[in-house]
């Protein structure tokens, strides 16, 4: 079955915040005395959350959404001791809010909170690297900026192969890390982790548990955020078509699992759609109305249908629609499909009307 690309925009964002709200459930109650067994995971993941986090993933990534939808831009500006996101003039956020100091002092963050530029520049690569670039520069100047830019560069090229392909497991797990090593060329450009990557497609290829990846990988000595990446991607092509397994086997890692859960949301729902994503948990997100939901906590939507809204508009920028938040205002519903409803042309060309 062939997924459409609005499928997998609403996947990608939703497949995010239901791993983050796994994974953050997973980091408060690890140590936990007596411990949370596994088996029952899904039982306790899925309360009420009792510790409301400062920051976020999900808060900085709906923003960017909003932003990449408002002005089709995302322009990065801001200096070492000051850094502040601007989009053609208007800001994000004031600088030194609690989302940049998540952001600021954790690498990995940077890698997940670039999701809506990974959908919103998926078909051109070159803009994807500067948008990227520009990112990673200003919230890391004085941190190995290279390294994070390749592997911010992975996460979000993998995304846009994930987005495209055709939902055949065998040819997704060797095509996407071949396609990475050489669209990017890794090779040349960082051989090191092209060499991670090629040990996780092998890994991959003899199908053993996540733990086994995790030792293989800490016997390299390879940086912890290369080292998440590597995970991530593993689990994901280690069991392809299936959501709910792959951010189970994520949130069983016990450091680290909030981010690398997100990472793994993310690409998997971009691979397998809305119809990839279980609906016991989708539902478990509004199981106590009387209490702030999670995804309203931790993305700050007050539902799952703002969030696919959310992804129907940050789809309907990308493709060229016009007027997309005036459309938003005259009607709610014109939101729900506006693609189908709104002019579509190339950005920056004068056309008649």
């Amino acid at each position: 079955m062939h997924y459409s690309l609005q499928s997998r925009f609403q996947g990608a964002l939703l497949g995010a915040a239901l791993g983050e709200v796994l994974g953050f459930q997973c980091q408060t109650h690890r140590q936990q005395k007596p411990a949370l067994g596994w088996q029952r995971l899904e039982q306790w993941g899925w309360q009420p959350l009792e510790i409301m986090p400062s920051w976020s993933y999900g808060r900085t990534i709906a923003n960017g959404t909003r932003q990449l939808i408002e002005r089709q831009q995302w322009n990065v500006e801001g200096s070492p001791g000051q850094a502040s996101l601007t989009v053609n003039g208007g800001v994000m956020e004031n600088a030194g809010s609690s989302w940049e100091q998540g952001i600021t002092q954790s690498p990995p963050a940077s890698l997940v909170v670039l999701l809506p530029i990974a959908l919103y520049f998926h078909d051109d690569l070159p803009q994807l690297r500067y948008q990227l670039q520009q990112a990673i520069a200003v919230w890391h100047p004085n941190s190995k900026s290279d390294e994070l830019l390749w592997m911010a560069l992975t996460v979000a090229y993998a995304i846009a192969l994930a987005l495209h392909h055709q939902p055949q497991p065998h040819q997704f797990n060797s095509a996407l890390m071949a396609d990475l090593i050489d669209d990017l060329e890794l090779a040349q450009q960082q051989p090191q982790w092209a060499q991670t990557l090629t040990h996780v497609a092998d890994w991959v290829v003899q199908g053993r548990g996540v733990r086994s990846l995790v030792s293989s990988l800490s016997q390299e000595s390879i940086p912890s955020t290369a080292m998440g990446v590597a995970i991530a991607l593993g689990t994901v092509l280690n069991t392809p078509n299936d959501f709910r397994l792959s951010v189970l086997r994520a949130a069983r890692l016990y450091s680290h699992s909030r981010w690398i859960c997100t990472l793994v949301g993310a690409l998997s729902g971009a691979y397998n759609g809305m119809a990839g994503l279980p609906l016991a948990w989708r539902s478990a997100l509004h199981r106590h109305p009387s209490q702030t939901s999670a995804l309203e906590a931790l993305w700050d939507v007050a539902s799952e249908t703002v969030l696919m809204q959310l992804a129907d508009q940050l789809l309907a920028a990308w493709a060229g629609v016009y007027q997309i938040s005036a459309a938003s205002a005259e009607s709610p519903d014109a939101v729900q499909s506006p693609i189908h409803q709104r002019a579509i042309a190339a950005p920056g060309v004068i056309r008649p009307r």
